[in-house]
């Protein structure tokens, strides 16, 4: 599906570059295409009017950033995706759903980790080849569940590398059985990692995501009732870890180390939506955080002058989004918040049979 709006856009790259902003056939007929991709059909003309109007706004907006990055002005380079035809103020709405710690959670985590334990790790990590990562995954648009997937990604590989067992776990079931106001998870109206794995501990554990399906597929009012069913667990939490705030240097130790860990950050950014490659800087990018990824590894990007350290992310929103569903954010700044607010699972090794996991994550 990309490969072909990507050529569709070289194209108009060209034609922007000498005539400036697209005339109003030119952004007809590239939505054309856009629907046809993606597959859009719209209630009635009105709001297929508004979906033209978002995306012929976002398609200059990325057309323009593009032509800042061949100059060498920016380190990463933006595509269409599903998001281009979207209102911005339900875009906001949707990638701002990672609730703060309530002072009840705060004070549940096991320690706070002190990162002076850790030694020095290897330049590159990326924990993708350890296999320990499940594939990425689809919050979809209705649900503010960034929280839910960032938790299960986390538990997922946490869960693998101690036990040597890949299993994809069930982010409805912390949707559905997590939510508590006292607690400080809303469903999908957002929610905290913290919260999740508490809950999973006290529950007895976490169904995969085969028998627990996920169902935030298409918008609704109502809550689905929690289902859980212990018998059904496949794997099971022993509390939270945090990682002291604010020390990417220390944080690359810990990752190369423990493996990868829950972060949160701000995704409400429209230069973030619509990222596709290279490594994401945006001034623009404040630090107040709104959405929730998992850091699987850390390096530096030689291909850009100056050479820029990054975290290697996993996001939720598909494979189709970013990079094969990943991205890479400039590490050392505290860019978007993203070293604010770190956790990560703690895995209860009694009675669990463990098998052998053979690769590493360290790449020199």
């Amino acid at each position: 599906m990309k490969s072909r709006i990507s050529v569709a856009f070289l194209t108009f790259s060209s034609i922007l570059s000498v005539f400036g902003n697209p005339s109003p056939s030119t952004v007809q007929s590239e939505f054309k295409k856009y629907k046809e991709d993606y597959e859009r059909e719209y209630d009635n003309k009105f709001e297929e009017y508004k979906a033209r109007k978002n995306f012929g706004t976002t398609l200059i907006m990325v057309e323009e950033h593009n032509a800042a990055f061949e100059e060498g002005k920016s380190p990463f380079k933006m595509d269409l995706n599903r998001f281009a035809d979207k209102d911005p103020q339900k875009l906001r709405q949707i990638t701002t759903n990672t609730a703060p710690l309530t002072p009840l959670m705060m004070g549940r985590a096991i320690s706070v980790i002190n990162e002076t334990r850790y030694p020095p790790g290897p330049p590159f990590v990326d924990w993708r080849t350890s296999n320990c990562i499940t594939p990425v995954k689809d919050q979809s648009y209705f649900c503010n569940s960034c929280y839910a997937f960032s938790g299960i990604a986390a538990l997922e590989a946490q869960w693998c590398l101690k036990t040597g067992q890949l299993v994809t776990m069930s982010e409805q079931q912390i949707i559905d059985c997590t939510y508590n106001s006292f607690y400080g998870n809303w469903g999908c109206d957002g929610g905290s990692q913290a919260t999740a794995y508490v809950r999973i501990q006290q529950n007895g554990g976490i169904e995969s995501d085969v028998t627990y399906p996920y169902l935030e597929t298409y918008g609704h009012t109502d809550r689905f009732p929690c289902k859980f069913n212990k018998s059904r667990a496949v794997a099971t939490a022993g509390g939270y870890y945090r990682i002291k705030p604010y020390k990417e240097a220390q944080l690359a130790n810990i990752i190369a180390i423990v493996g990868p860990v829950s972060a949160a950050m701000n995704g409400s950014t429209p230069s973030f939506w619509y990222y596709s490659s290279g490594v994401y800087s945006d001034p623009q990018c404040t630090q107040s955080t709104s959405h929730s990824v998992l850091i699987v590894g850390y390096g530096t990007d030689y291909s850009v002058t100056p050479p820029m350290d990054y975290w290697l992310c996993k996001n939720s929103w598909s494979s189709d989004w970013g990079d094969n569903g990943y991205f890479k954010i400039q590490r050392g700044v505290n860019m978007c918040g993203i070293s604010g607010f770190l956790i990560f699972p703690e895995i209860p090794l009694a009675n669990i049979t463990r098998t052998t996991t053979t690769a590493s994550p360290w790449i020199g």
